[in-house]
């Protein structure tokens, strides 16, 4: 199937770039665990061009892990759950406990956040209110004007449809604890 993208365009100079470096699946593998790498848009320095940077998303966790710990006192409070369910609630354990570790994982790595593509911190993250387009009947509407300057020419970075939808091949990229990247494994999806 194929996907829309947005078009970031500098109305300085040539700079053409894709929101596609946020597709596909980047996880960290951590001591035997993998988990999903939070991602933004981003400028990098190193790289000169927009990218994928990490997003430690703290507050998001937080309320996952309160929603987990919800979970868990209804299955505690009902004994009918504990009788017929107990792989629920070990289950529900196993999450609690995955939460926690991207929790502290997020509290050491917190503002060192890297490119997704060379792993250099120099980045500038750029909010996805600046660029979100409208996304109707399959394709994207509208024009935006972000209030990101292009490092080097100082022009403004303008989010528009791209006029084309694209048919995209993803690769599992594998991160580990400090961002670094490890390599590709095929995605059958």
């Amino acid at each position: 199937m194929s996907a829309p993208c947005i078009e970031f365009v500098c109305n300085r100079c040539d700079f053409i770039a894709l929101d596609k470096v946020l597709l596909g699946p980047h996880s960290y593998r951590i001591d035997g665990r993998e988990f999903n790498v939070d991602r933004e848009l981003g400028w990098c320095m190193q790289c000169q061009t927009l990218v994928g940077i990490e997003r430690f998303n703290v507050n998001g966790t937080l309320d996952a892990l309160e929603r987990v710990k919800e979970k868990i006192d209804a299955h505690n409070a009902c004994w009918r759950r504990r009788l017929f369910r107990p792989q629920q609630l070990t289950d529900l354990a196993s999450s609690l406990s995955g939460i926690q570790s991207r929790l502290a994982f997020f509290e050491r790595r917190r503002g060192t956040e890297k490119c997704l593509r060379c792993s250099s911190t120099e980045v500038i993250p750029i909010a996805k209110k600046e660029y979100d387009l409208e996304l109707r009947r399959f394709r994207y509407h509208g024009i935006r004007t972000t209030n990101f300057r292009h490092p080097g020419c100082g022009g403004t970075i303008i989010a528009q449809p791209h006029p084309v939808r694209y048919h995209w091949r993803f690769y599992h990229r594998i991160y580990d604890h400090d961002g670094v990247f490890l390599g590709e494994e095929d995605y059958p999806g």
